[in-house]
Order: C-alpha cells, then sequence, then structure tokens
C-alpha cells in the first residue's frame, strides 16, 4: 500500500498501478501522469491540483474527496468512478469521459469540460457554476 505516500512533482508517464492499489491521501501535486493506468485504485482524499493527467485512466477508481483543482486532464477517463465530494475547480477535461461516474457533492465550478460525455452520471449537489460546457453530452443522470 502507499497511503499518504508523496508523488509531487515526479514524472511518471505511462505509469501502471495495478492489483487495486491502495494510494489514499497519496500526494501527485504538480507531477507528470500522462497517459497512466490508474484503474480501480484507492484514491481517496489524493492530491492531483497542478499536475498533468492527460489521457489517464482512472476507471473505476475511490476519489472520494480528491483534488483535482487546476490539473490539466484532457482525454482523461473517470468512467464509472466515485468523485463523490472531489475538488475538480478549474480543471481542465477537454474531451474527456466521466461515463456512470459518481459526483455527488463534487466542484467542477470554474472546470473547462468541453465534449467531456457525463452520461449515467450520478449528480446531487454538483456544483457546474462557471464550467465551459459547450458540446459537453448530459444524458440518463441520476439524482
Amino acid at each position: 500500500a502507499a497511503d499518504g505516500w508523496k508523488f509531487n512533482g515526479a514524472v511518471m508517464k505511462n505509469v501502471r498501478f495495478v492489483g487495486e492499489c491502495a494510494l489514499s491521501r497519496a500526494d501527485f501535486c504538480d507531477a507528470e501522469v500522462n497517459e497512466a493506468n490508474l484503474r480501480d485504485c484507492d484514491l481517496s482524499k489524493a492530491k492531483f491540483t497542478t499536475s498533468y493527467l492527460n489521457k489517464t485512466d482512472f476507471g473505476g477508481s475511490n476519489l472520494k474527496e480528491a483534488n483535482f483543482e487546476k490539473a490539466r486532464a484532457v482525454n482523461a477517463q473517470f468512467d464509472k468512478a466515485d468523485l463523490t465530494f472531489a475538488n475538480m475547480q478549474k480543471i481542465d477535461l477537454f474531451e474527456g469521459s466521466m461515463y456512470k461516474s459518481v459526483l455527488s457533492g463534487a466542484k467542477l465550478n470554474g472546470a473547462n469540460l468541453y465534449s467531456v460525455n457525463f452520461m449515467g452520471c450520478t449528480v446531487g449537489e454538483t456544483d457546474f457554476t462557471d464550467a465551459y460546457l459547450e458540446q459537453t453530452i448530459f444524458k440518463d443522470w441520476r439524482p
């Protein structure tokens, strides 16, 4: 388990965390984690502030209360991830995917959500204030 480990500022292109890694409270601030596989990991309360996450796959991960503020996550995949109370303020998720993710209480204010797939998401008190939503796909939402 890597709970609370610090990866801040690390260059980790194409890294693979496999076998349902426990990375709760890990610090990835200012790191380059492009094209990585973080599927099905426990990343609850992890910090990705101002990190680069382009084309990274977070599918099925526990991202409860994770912080992605000002991260650059172009084409990132959050399919079926639990982002309950996640801070995604000002994230750049251009053409990413949140398919069937849980966004209850998540903060997406000021985010670039151009062409993001939000089909089948669970929402509730999700904050989209000042988010850029052009070409965004909203369908089959659940409260």
